[in-house]
């Protein structure tokens, strides 16, 4: 029969039917959740809809091999949901990782049951498997291993795809998508090479369910356009737990289907690509203004990915001093390399407009994660709070003292450096005119243009004394 091993102990059945008469449309079970909102949901998934994802996935994953799944997330993530099931409907074994397991000994816990047929992680889980592993044993370790749950950059799966191919694997790359509301997954598909895309497509809909995107009006968009995903079928849960409100919010009548159906608003933005694949460009409510224009900060992440000098990027607003949002950026070097935080910013002022330019970048050894392994954003906001893009450098003379002191004013900083960019501070052109009206409040004759070649408290000043020494000349001439 099929088991369940976990520290060297395995139970056996003796494999006979348990007569259990179960209504397809009763719970099985609920999973809560908090999305983009923060606030817990539970989400209440039947018999049918979990019957219906796992149909697929035992063909999909655990006839990949013949070594099960290892399982290592909470009860309470649905990533798990196949690596518990799939391998007990087809008589392979579930290996239990320890529940207290550590981020360093993820990857020889994981290798310790392998080959597996299927398993299923998060790209920060992926990542550490690429630390920890050989490319042999990268390559040995399942039939298929499949990321879900958090973006996937292509330049992650195109470096494991190498390192598989060197070593001589054989082990099959693929990507998930699809909120709990949709019961684990929505759409699968496999790694491909030199798509040219930032993030790795998601595939096509799974057999059976309903994918629309629709535009803000519920009109669905032309291929190629992005617009939001609904979804709809047989794997659509049931709703919130004694939240109707909040289910009839979410869960609306399917505008274009037969009487009764229902499709379910993600949130997510997407586009179709040729051949129905889905790309992902983005959260409707990770949108945020940033001086008055609606940014995206995946957009400032995938330039940051894009970036020979750069492993993986996270983009998220925090807090300005002025009370409004501004971006901030933490990267991994790509291999270990020094990233000149400078001259990074300065390529992505050639791609992107100065709104998306993130304020605050900020280089780090790897990007922390939350206890389900996706990549935890809110460990490194709250970390963010003040900080300045540059070393502090504090002005040195007269001029860039009250120069430091306008800037800090119009840009409602607490400090200015006199290395510090204007524009990675949060100017842009609509602060230029009330910059000049500090500075002659201040009684310096900064002009438009000065101001607008300048962008540092020490460019300017030096700026400002060279004008001051022409007009000096001239006010004086030299007699000969």
């Amino acid at each position: 029969g099929a088991g369940a091993r976990g520290r060297g102990e395995t139970h056996e059945g003796d494999g006979s039917p348990l007569g259990l008469d179960v209504d397809r449309d009763r719970l099985a079970y609920v999973l809560h959740t908090s999305g983009s909102t923060g606030t817990p949901k539970g989400v209440e998934v039947t018999h049918r809809a979990l019957a219906h994802y796992l149909d697929w996935a035992v063909r999909a994953y655990a006839e990949a091999g013949t070594g099960g799944a290892p399982w290592f997330t909470s009860v309470g993530f649905d990533l798990g949901m196949p690596a518990l099931y799939a391998p007990l409907l087809t008589g392979q074994p579930v290996h239990l990782l320890p529940q207290d397991w550590q981020p360093g000994e993820f990857g020889p816990l994981l290798l310790a049951g392998a080959p597996y047929s299927f398993v299923g992680l998060t790209p920060g889980h992926l990542q550490l498997l690429e630390a920890q592993l050989t490319d042999s044993e990268l390559g040995g370790l399942a039939g298929i291993t499949v990321c879900a749950g958090d973006a996937y950059p292509t330049a992650q799966a195109e470096r494991v795809s190498a390192r598989i191919a060197a070593a001589g694997g054989r082990m099959l790359l693929g990507a998930e998508y699809g909120p709990t509301e949709a019961t684990v997954a929505a759409t699968f598909g496999y790694v491909r090479p030199n798509t040219g895309r930032t993030l790795v497509p998601l595939g096509s809909n799974l057999p059976g369910v309903l994918l629309r995107i629709l535009d803000e009006r519920l009109r669905p968009v032309p291929d190629g356009i992005a617009g939001e995903v609904w979804l709809g079928g047989e794997g659509l849960a049931r709703g919130y737990a004694g939240q109707p409100a909040l289910t009839a919010e979410s869960f609306l009548p399917d505008p274009y289907g037969l009487p009764g159906t229902r499709i379910y608003r993600t949130g997510d933005l997407a586009r179709r690509l040729p051949g129905g694949i889905l790309e992902f460009t983005g959260r409707a409510d990770e949108q945020v203004k940033i001086r008055g224009h609606r940014v995206e900060p995946g957009e400032a992440e995938a330039a940051l990915t894009a970036d020979p000098a750069v492993r993986e990027a996270l983009v998220a607003p925090v807090d300005a001093a002025d009370g409004g949002k501004r971006l901030a950026a933490w990267v991994v070097p790509a291999d270990g390399a020094p990233v000149e935080v400078a001259a990074l910013r300065d390529r992505l002022r050639t791609v992107l407009p100065a709104a998306v330019i993130p304020a605050t970048v900020t280089v780090v050894a790897r990007l922390p994660l939350t206890a389900n392994g996706k990549r935890d954003k809110a460990a490194l906001a709250s970390r963010q709070a003040t900080a300045t893009p540059l070393p502090y450098t504090a002005p040195r003379t007269d001029l860039e003292k009250v120069l430091a002191e306008v800037w800090s004013e119009v840009l409602g900083l607490e400090q200015v450096g006199v290395h510090d960019d204007f524009r990675d501070l949060g100017g842009d052109s609509l602060l230029v005119a009330p910059l000049l009206v500090t500075a002659r409040r201040h009684g310096l004759a900064l002009d438009l243009a000065t101001a607008l070649r300048n962008h540092t408290v020490a460019q300017t000043a030096t700026a400002l004394e060279a004008a001051a020494a022409r007009q000096d000349g001239a006010d004086h001439p030299r007699k000969g």
